[in-house]
């Protein structure tokens, strides 16, 4: 039988093996190599993207020089 997931089910695994990537693949300095900003509880949805992209648009837009 196959089991069929909640939205929140699959966000909350999702969020638990990317925690897990970063975990294991520190930069060469120690700290990771890449910036995470984990919600939780929550699913995706336009209040999250929305204010994830308002915090990360000036890093974003740094890192192309605009």
């Amino acid at each position: 039988m196959r089991h069929s997931y909640t939205n929140t089910e699959s966000q909350a695994f999702a969020q638990q093996l990317t925690a897990a990537y970063v975990a294991a693949h520190p930069g060469t300095s120690g700290d990771p190599l890449l910036t995470t900003h984990f919600y939780s509880p929550g699913v995706h949805s336009w209040p999250y993207w929305s204010r994830e992209l308002d915090a990360s648009l000036p890093t974003l837009l740094g890192a192309i020089n605009a």
